[in-house]
């Protein structure tokens, strides 16, 4: 989905987060992809339950270092760390989401 912008809003004193994006119909996020008048939402909502949390020590030698008295490269990637954040933002925002949505069926 192209053109999304997601913002930290305020919303009857709480916070939350406002993801926005277009839909044209027929077009990218139209579901049906057909120009017919009607727009598909091709949006769902879903909440994820957390899972117990286990922890385990694993003891770890002390790290080689080079002639230089440096640390070697490890070959970490900063782009799965990228990945994860994007992951966790769309969670964020799906759960707010769905918590709004149920504070507003339940007001009605």
């Amino acid at each position: 989905m192209s053109a999304v912008s997601v913002a930290d809003v305020t919303i009857d004193g709480g916070h939350a987060l406002r993801v926005r994006y277009n839909a044209t119909d027929g077009g990218e996020n139209d579901e049906d992809l057909d120009a017919n008048g009607i727009i598909v939402d091709p949006v769902a909502v879903g909440l994820a339950i957390p899972q117990a949390v286990t922890t385990t020590t694993v003891v770890v030698p002390a790290p080689a270092t080079s002639a230089a008295g440096t640390l070697p490269t490890t070959g970490s990637n900063s782009l799965n760390m990228v990945y994860i954040a994007l992951a966790a933002l769309g969670l964020g925002a799906a759960i707010v989401f769905v918590l709004q949505s149920l504070r507003k069926t339940r007001t009605i």
